[in-house]
């Protein structure tokens, strides 16, 4: 029992031995590893590519760090051995340290671990963290390198930036931006004009959103960008739901290293734009129009001055020798032609005042029904026997303000007009009145004129079955003498258009070839609750008064011999001045014995309504009488005036003259009964 208990010892001995030389060898190779370890990362510290550092792995006490460590964060050495992270708040964001922790507990390391850290200073820097559990010195240690992210974090914050930026201003730029390849596939777009979204539009071909008419163009573009390095800028029309949309592009080459790798398109609806051309270049054309009434009417008013006073002299010689020529004479009728002869240049002079608006007008209050109405009965003979004229009217009465010897003219120019565009073929010619609601933005576009509102206006529309108007003639219509006839009537529709834009009026022209013309005219309409007036004429038919005296003044000798002759024929006294300061020089010598004066407008020295002026200023209760080859606008306020005052248009001949003296006097009358005032 003892021998087998000692054998026992003797081995537990043995064993004990053999343990104690196996924990000397293993502390002996772990002094020598330990040895070995520090020329390995002595050489990593001095490094300059990142923050290295030395911790114990419980407490996180630091042991060693190197240069970069310390100039990063701003501390001495001092300041940092033997104290935490957490002491010196390196990072930023708690609970850090203990993330890395636990990667360290589980797996013995922690690699590229997103850190933000501070400075002593308190700026704040990004880095990526990565540590390794090392034995140092006899205890677990942290070996954590920190690369500095800061400048690549703020290049990827400004880049973001950067991206968010342009994403943005390609979200809100006005025109629409396409990146295309060289055979012209889609890789970007910002928006589509369509509504279409934007990525079903990448990958798709750019021609395929291009109208077929328009495709070459684009091709043509894309290849001389391409290929030449061109910007070309071109115009095509798109669609937005369903309604064509002009779009300008601009396709530019796409460069990347130097080398063409496909294009960029910018587009832009450009409605307005066009809108505002359009709008401009009516403007023009109105300016251009109203310039060239200007100068026709200086041309017109030249010509009706000089022309209508020598015939003035030919048509009242021609009034005088008729007065001595006895009725069954056999050259009666030839003078008789030479007053109509007269009387046909002067209207011609007279279409021509019209055109440029300085034609002489009288507004009255006019129904259109029972103008159109007389003027269908009488022109019924006139034209074909092949066309049927009807006259549709108004339900109610078609109350304007108009001339009505003007109107008269439109209503027949219009008929003539259709029944030419019908020629001897079977048709029909209507002649229709209406009242109708004109919107501002239906006025603009519908019709041509100048002043015309929104409101009630009454309709005049003359609709004929003819041969219709070419579209590139429309736009010359109303010019003078312009006609698609081997031989015009001059001044037919220039006419028309003149009389219109004179009373503020507007014209509509709808017309399609071989079905037929509608030209459609509007004035402004009269409430008919103020359309019933009448006026009193009755004193305009009474005798005249013997031995009155009537003061001529004009600077045509040939027209005061005539003026004078035709007067004195009726028993008349008669004074004459060849111009206004005589006139008024004779009126103060003579103001009580002279009756009535009778004044040519246009005369050298002072002219008839300045003359009137001054003889107002010596008696106000002058009676006159104004003439001239066509109304001056200074003038057409005397003669619309709270005094009254009588215009005769020259050419006249003894009926007018003797008329005109019979209105001034009627007025006069009905002035001193107390019977009218206006």
């Amino acid at each position: 029992m003892v021998q087998h208990t000692r054998e026992n010892w003797e081995k537990l001995n043995a064993e004990l031995e053999a343990l104690r030389e196996r924990v000397a060898e293993l502390e002996a190779t772990a002094a020598e590893r330990e040895e070995l370890s520090e020329p390995v990362y002595s050489p990593a510290f001095e490094s300059r590519a990142a923050l290295m550092s030395f911790s114990t792995l419980e407490e996180g006490r630091f042991i060693e760090v190197n240069e970069v460590f310390l100039e990063t964060l701003g501390l001495r050495r001092e300041e940092v051995i033997g104290k935490t992270s957490a002491k010196l708040k390196i990072f930023a964001k708690p609970g850090q340290r203990d993330v890395i922790g636990v990667a360290a507990a589980e797996k013995g390391y922690a690699r590229n671990v997103p850190v933000t850290f501070r400075t002593k200073g308190g700026a704040l820097r990004h880095g990526l963290f990565s540590a390794d559990v090392v034995r140092r010195r006899g205890q677990d240690c942290w070996f954590a390198v920190m690369v500095d992210t800061t400048a690549q974090k703020e290049a990827e914050e400004a880049l973001r930036e950067s991206e968010e930026n342009w994403r943005s201003i390609l979200k809100n730029a006005p025109g629409i931006i396409v990146s295309i390849e060289p055979d012209g596939t889609v890789t970007f777009v910002n928006r589509t004009l369509s509504g279409n979204p934007a990525k079903r539009v990448i990958g798709t071909s750019v021609f395929d959103h291009v109208l077929p008419e328009h495709r070459a163009t684009v091709q043509d573009a894309l290849e001389r960008a391409v290929l030449g390095g061109e910007t070309v800028t071109y115009e095509v029309i798109g669609s937005r739901l369903g309604e064509p949309v002009p779009v300008e592009s601009r396709l530019a080459p796409l460069e990347r290293d130097g080398k063409i790798v496909g294009a960029t398109i910018i587009s832009s609806d450009i409605t307005a734009r066009k809108r505002a051309e359009e709008e401009r270049r009516k403007l023009e054309i109105s300016m251009q129009n109203a310039q060239r009434l200007e100068s026709l009417g200086i041309l017109a008013g030249g010509i009706a001055h000089d022309f209508n006073n020598l015939l003035e002299v030919i048509l009242g010689n021609a009034d005088l020798a008729l007065m001595e020529i006895e009725p069954n004479a056999c050259y009666r009728e030839w003078i008789e032609q030479i007053k109509l002869g007269a009387r046909r240049a002067s209207e011609l002079t007279n279409q021509m005042l019209i055109y440029s608006g300085r034609g002489m007008h009288t507004a009255d209050l006019l129904d259109l029904n029972v103008l159109a109405t007389e003027m269908g009965d009488l022109l019924r003979v006139s034209i074909s026997k092949k066309i049927v004229l009807n006259c549709e009217c108004s339900s109610e009465t078609a109350f304007v303000n108009a001339d009505a010897t003007q109107m008269r003219q439109v209503v027949m120019n219009l008929i003539m007009n259709a029944s030419e565009a019908i020629g001897d073929e079977s048709g029909t010619v209507t002649v229709r009145i209406s009242e109708i609601d004109v919107d501002e933005e239906i006025a603009c576009q519908t019709f041509t004129g100048e002043g015309l509102s929104a409101g009630r206006y009454v309709s005049l529309e003359v609709a004929d079955t003819g041969c219709g108007i070419q579209a590139a003639d429309r736009s010359e219509l109303f010019d003078p003498f312009f006609t698609t006839k081997s031989t015009g009537r001059g001044l037919g529709l220039a006419a028309v258009a003149g009389i219109v834009r004179a009373h503020q009026g507007a014209i509509e022209v709808r017309s399609r070839l071989n079905e037929g013309s509608t030209f459609r005219i509007l004035l402004r309409a009269v409430e008919s609750s103020v359309a019933a007036r009448s006026e009193d004429r009755g004193s305009q038919g009474q005798d005249l008064r013997s031995g009155m005296t009537i003061l001529v003044a004009d600077d045509e000798e040939g027209v005061r011999d005539v003026a004078r002759q035709m007067l004195e024929h009726q028993g008349f006294t008669v004074l004459t001045a060849e111009d206004g300061r005589e006139a008024v020089r004779i009126f103060r010598e003579k103001s009580q014995e002279i009756d009535v004066v009778l004044l040519d407008l246009i005369m050298p020295q002072m002219d008839g309504g300045e003359a009137l002026l001054e003889m107002r200023q010596l008696r106000s209760d002058v009676k006159a009488i104004l003439c001239s080859g066509y109304l001056a606008d200074s003038v057409k306020a005397l003669r619309d005036g709270p005094e009254k005052i009588s215009f005769v248009q020259k050419p006249f001949d003894l009926e007018a003259l003797i008329g005109a003296v019979r209105e001034v006097l009627a007025s006069q009358a009905r002035r001193e009964s107390g019977d009218g005032n206006t």
